[in-house]
């Protein structure tokens, strides 16, 4: 019997742990995959992403790169140290910090470190929205700024 183990964000109470882990088997899983929209709407969680960009920057015509998605859903980024959080809450709320201590509104995150000091941010350019920066969100707005890639693939192969 081949299972994943997926984490699912269950209320917490008391007698919860913070961490919750659910088994599913193969069929239990594909089942879900299809008929649950909680667990599983990257796309749409990506579309109400662009939209929340693009309601901040009108023209910016804000599309995540194909290259995003598809590193998304694979499992290399795994053992690198970074992840991709989904959803408009990390984005408006990375976005708004930016905002409101370093004063910059073009950069849109999509990825943190795990220790969640360092944020690779595409560049909101109203061209292509390609190149990647990486910064230091905690750093004072002089050192903010880290590196910078043509694109993702690159911020990918030689960033991290």
């Amino acid at each position: 019997m081949i299972t994943k183990i997926i984490p699912v964000k269950i209320q917490q109470n008391y007698m919860q742990p913070k961490n919750n882990f659910i088994s599913f088997t193969a069929s239990q899983f594909e089942y879900l995959e299809k008929n649950d929209k909680e667990l599983f709407m990257f796309d749409k969680s990506i579309e109400e992403m662009e939209n929340i960009v693009n309601e901040q920057h009108p023209g910016a015509n804000f599309k995540y790169p194909k290259e995003f998605k598809e590193y998304d859903k694979s499992e290399k980024l795994e053992s690198t140290g970074w992840s991709f959080p989904k959803g408009k809450n990390f984005l408006t709320a990375k976005m708004e910090d930016l905002k409101i201590f370093h004063k910059v509104d073009d950069l849109v995150p999509f990825a943190e470190d795990e220790e969640g000091s360092e944020l690779a941010c595409f560049i909101l350019d109203y061209k292509n929205n390609a190149k990647v920066v990486v910064v230091w969100p905690f750093a004072n707005t002089e050192n903010l700024y880290q590196e910078e890639y043509k694109n993702i693939t690159e911020w990918f192969e030689e960033g991290i």
